[in-house]
């Protein structure tokens, strides 16, 4: 069921949130998008996030940022190139919970929901007609 892996979702980031918080996530990946707008080498700018966010964490969080780095970074590059949110980002990456539903968040409701459908819909497999079911009501809401 849709509510019990968006459940798993939230207890799984509260229990891993990271020491470095949505603030400086949300920084570092402003400060990549503005390199990238000044035509900065898409790898300086992986190695930017990597050496500001992951190199503080340690453990396995620092293992799981440098894996995100290196394996998604591209991804991470084209969602700032397009216009993605940092602290959309950021949430994907567990950093940012609290803020995301704050109403003085900066995100717009469809730039979220445009984020949602592509980054964790498409990766539900079975699941992701129920998920965008459930987006499709929240924007009649």
């Amino acid at each position: 069921e849709l509510s019990k892996i968006c459940d798993y979702i939230e207890d799984f980031g509260v229990q891993f949130a990271s020491p470095v918080g949505c603030d400086m996530c949300t920084f570092v990946l402003s400060t990549a998008k503005e390199m990238l707008d000044t035509k900065h080498d898409e790898d300086k700018v992986l190695l930017y996030i990597d050496e500001h966010t992951c190199s503080r964490l340690s453990g396995v969080l620092k293992k799981n940022c440098k894996q995100v780095v290196d394996t998604n970074g591209r991804d991470l590059i084209e969602n700032l190139q397009n216009g993605t949110h940092p602290m959309l980002l950021c949430t994907h990456f567990m950093y940012c919970f609290d803020k995301i539903v704050d109403e003085t968040s900066p995100i717009q409701k469809n730039e979220m929901r445009s984020f949602l459908m592509n980054n964790i819909c498409d990766k539900l497999g079975s699941f992701k007609s129920a998920c965008e079911a459930l987006l499709k009501k929240d924007g009649n809401a």
